[in-house]
């Protein structure tokens, strides 16, 4: 099974504050040392990153001391700064960035030393400010990016003060809801904005407190939800909002001036206080900020009992269904739980013991079925789900900060690296969990053409002989192999595979259908082209599924293989080989073979096997082709579609 690394931040030898990449193991744990950082590191911070396909963009400090925008796959040389034309002279310092379709968007500082909108796409020349009308002089200011249906809401400045915007990622589609009308505060903006179906909820200050309101992205669409005269969201941490049971639950202040667990529909008739047995009378359920974690069909969250002791709690939406856990085993004060995270069908938690030592806690939602994992004070941090386990950070007993890594049972779980024996003196945290994957390669069960006859290539190995079209027939030099779990992808359309139908190309062509990832170029038209380009809906269609495996072949020269009869490339080596699981002790963060690069685009140049073709005018053509082929019914042939069993190394998926 593959493995799935993490990035984080930390001080080495040398105090100097840099990225680190793990998979969780010593030898796959390495410091990230790109050309043109500061003497002092790239200096990162973890609220300024944003995942694009499969690469990572985030703010550094480059050898100038310019906060800059950069862009990494993972390794140091292909961590690079992006010089962005009209940005200020001392860097674009982006921060609060969103990914929104295929661009990020973000707060950077123009030539004039502005805060604006910015867009990119992953590249210095796709990168640009959005010069928007009706904007502050000092620049728009953009905070709290937040994704809604198909646009995204931010907090901005306008000429009378803060407001809330709303665009498509263009100048043009920019536009200001003018609210400040409705808020006798103009200064304060919306704070804590929260994605509801095709609304957004947030609060703002609205006469001495602070308001629940509900917008649908218009100005005659934000209402303000006074429920039953009190002040919802009053002094409510923004990150208390999550969604449970298509209600959006969050800590509110009540009548009382306690703050409890509330609910809305987005209407105020539906925006409601559960009234809950056992909490404190002093502070109410929450008397500090908490988080949620949704196990199913309940819901799972710190809570303050009448005792004032923090404990675990779990509701169904119900007040007579939200109770206290008392678990066996937690300390005299409560559990005091934190970081709570789901995974699979269970949460883990930090927790506090019986002697006072804070571990890793699992639980199932009730109290029996809630466990320590750990002994000692390991102070648990960062819990991040990487595939079949979980990988965290903690002290161990010489109280060194290391990972760990646990499947959620106390006999998978354990220490698995010392950051100090790595050369890192102070470990920050873990920035960034599951990182998206984009894999270019074939899925298994697919047949290849040999010498003598077609052959799986799950079966194919090192030596064996395979037929190409400009080289003969030649033996194959490496076999790449890599398994995805799609389901616990943050991005699976990333690496669902492609689905290409018998005859879609010319008749019998391919002989049948045929699965590619997304990234996998085919040869046609004298061009290889990515089939996640080729997609028409029809006869190339991408479909989900919960696991897969690819292969790819390595040649001694780049060439064209055959694939169930259709002209596809072999693997292309542009210094990636660390990511697939073969390919070496370290597999990389972000396995980058999309092809967009600019390093990646000279190689291919240097060594391809023909011309890359990714946009223009011959792509254009042969989509119109391949769109018009789709429509002759009789030559395709309608395929058995997600459902159907592919047979992977003796497993059926």
């Amino acid at each position: 099974m593959s493995k799935t690394i993490a990035l984080f931040a930390a001080l080495d030898s040398s105090n100097r504050y840099n990225l680190w990449v793990t998979d969780g193991t010593t030898v796959g744990t390495f410091e990230l040392n790109p050309p043109n950082e500061s003497a002092a590191g790239l200096i990162p911070a973890s609220y300024d990153f944003a995942v694009l396909g499969s690469n990572l963009l985030f703010r550094g400090v480059d050898a100038s001391g310019n906060k800059a925008l950069w862009v990494t796959d993972g390794t140091a040389a292909g961590t690079v700064e992006l010089n962005v034309p009209g940005a200020s002279s001392s860097g674009l310092a982006p921060f609060d960035p969103l990914t929104f379709n295929d661009k990020v968007l973000f707060n950077g500082l123009d030539a004039n030393n502005h805060d604006n909108l910015w867009v990119t796409d992953g590249t210095a020349t796709g990168t640009s400010e959005l010069n928007v009308p009706g904007a502050w002089s000092g620049g728009l200011a953009p905070q709290e990016l937040t994704v809604f249906g198909s646009k995204v809401m931010f907090v901005g400045a306008d000429a009378t003060g803060s407001n809330l915007w709303v665009t498509d990622g263009s100048a043009a589609n920019t536009t200001d809801l003018h609210l400040t009308a409705a808020w006798t505060t103009s200064s304060v903006p919306a704070l804590g904005l929260f994605a509801f179906g095709q609304n957004v909820l947030f609060s703002t200050q609205d006469g001495p407190g602070f308001d629940l309101w509900v917008t649908d992205g218009t100005a005659t669409g934000t209402t303000e939800l006074n429920a039953n005269g009190v002040v919802p969201g009053a002094g409510a941490s923004p990150g208390s909002f999550t969604l449970f049971n298509n209600l959006a639950w969050f800590v509110g202040r009540g009548a009382a001036g306690l703050y409890g667990l509330w609910k809305t529909d987005g209407t105020v008739t539906g925006t409601t206080e559960l009234n809950i047995s056992g909490a404190s009378l002093t502070t109410g359920l929450f008397g500090t900020s908490t988080n949620f974690a949704v196990l199913g069909n309940r819901m799972l969250f710190a809570g303050e009992d009448t005792n004032n002791h923090k404990n675990l709690w779990v509701t169904d939406g119900t007040a007579s269904g939200t109770v206290e856990l008392n678990v066996s085993g937690a300390s005299s004060v409560g559990l005091a739980p934190s970081d709570l995270t789901v995974f699979g069908n269970k949460v883990l938690f930090s927790g506090l013991d019986s002697n006072g030592e804070r571990g890793l806690w699992v639980t199932d939602g009730t109290a029996t079925g809630t466990t320590e994992l750990t002994s000692g004070n390991i102070f648990p941090a960062d819990l991040t789900v990487l595939g079949n386990e979980v990988l965290f950070s903690g002290s161990d007993s010489h109280n060194n900060t290391t990972f760990w890594v646990t499947d959620g049972t106390a006999a998978g779980t354990s220490e698995q690296v010392s950051l100090s024996s790595l050369g890192a003196s102070n470990f920050d945290q873990v920035v960034h969990g599951f990182i998206p994957l984009t894999v270019t390669c074939f899925r298994a069960g697919t047949h290849v053409r040999a010498s003598d006859c077609y052959t799986r290539i799950e079966d194919m190995k090192i030596g064996d002989l395979v037929v190409t079209k400009h080289s003969g027939i030649v033996p194959i030099k490496w076999i790449e192999c890599r398994y995805i779990e799609c389901r616990l992808h943050p991005q699976p359309r990333d690496v669902w595979p492609v689905r290409i139908a018998t005859g879609a190309f010319a008749p019998a062509v391919p002989t049948c259908d045929l699965w590619l990832s997304p990234d996998h170029a085919i040869f046609f038209d004298d061009m290889l082209i990515p089939v996640k380009y080729l997609i028409n809906g029809g006869t190339i269609a991408q479909e989900a599924c919960d696991e897969v495996t690819y292969y790819h072949i390595e040649l001694a020269e780049h060439d064209i293989i055959f694939a169930e009869g259709l002209e596809v490339e072999s693997y292309l080596d542009v210094t990636d080989r660390s990511n697939y699981e073969n390919g070496g002790k370290i597999i990389q963060l972000f396995p980058n073979f999309s092809m967009r690069s600019q390093n990646t685009l000279a190689l291919w140049e240097a060594c391809g096997a023909a011309p890359l073709q990714i946009s223009g005018p011959k792509l254009t053509v042969t989509q119109e082709k391949l769109r018009a082929r789709s429509k002759i019914g009789n030559t395709i042939r309608r395929t058995k579609g997600v459902n159907e069993r592919v047979e992977r190394g003796g497993r059926l998926l």
